[in-house]
């Protein structure tokens, strides 16, 4: 799990122990037998970010804590989006996402609110099953940048076709979230 954990005794603290405790170790633990660990619970010796970006990339599974837009979480997160592997974004009701992240699901969640709670728990289990499943393909800005550099790059004409469809589509989904997030964007 990744986001923001702040000191001990801090509402960023008090906030990132209800989600991990509250919401995602339920959701996961008992359901679906993985281990669920955040980075302060690590204690093995060594460089903590070398033992951090390692785990970001052998971890089964990623849950990304968006809620304060953290800057430490975004940096994991790029990391993770880099690995290519299964990644699941969550934030507190209210949270602004930051353009690059509109467009992945995210669950969110009201710790005041015992629906939204059970809603957050439910919604992550599935999640977590259908991103552990077999034949998952994660999608991610990474590696849809990767799969259009490699497209434009082909020597095939129907690949570059692919390519031009790609940027067409990107400008279109620009277009469409512009109005949410203020951001005026020129198209030729």
């Amino acid at each position: 799990v990744i986001g923001p954990i702040g000191v001990v005794g801090s509402e960023t603290r008090r906030s990132a122990d209800f989600l991990l405790n509250g919401i995602i170790r339920p959701a996961i633990e008992s359901y679906l037998s993985l281990k669920v660990w955040r980075a302060d619970e690590d204690n093995q010796p060594g460089m903590i970010t070398d033992k951090l970006i390692n785990d970001l990339f052998e971890s089964d599974l990623v849950i990304a804590d968006l809620s304060e837009l953290n800057p430490n979480a975004f940096y994991e997160l790029g990391i993770r989006h880099a690995a290519e592997k299964p990644t699941i974004h969550m934030a507190a009701v209210g949270t602004k996402l930051p353009f690059d992240n509109l467009g992945h699901r995210a669950i969110f969640f009201d710790c005041s609110e015992w629906m939204s709670i059970e809603a957050a728990r439910r919604q992550l289990m599935e999640q977590c099953e259908e991103a552990l499943g077999e034949g998952f393909k994660p999608s991610n800005p990474v590696v849809q940048a990767l799969s259009y550099k490699a497209f434009r790059a082909s020597p095939r004409k129907e690949d570059n076709l692919i390519a031009d469809m790609m940027e067409r589509l990107e400008s279109l989904e620009a277009q469409q979230l512009a109005p949410l997030t203020g951001r005026v964007t020129k198209f030729d």
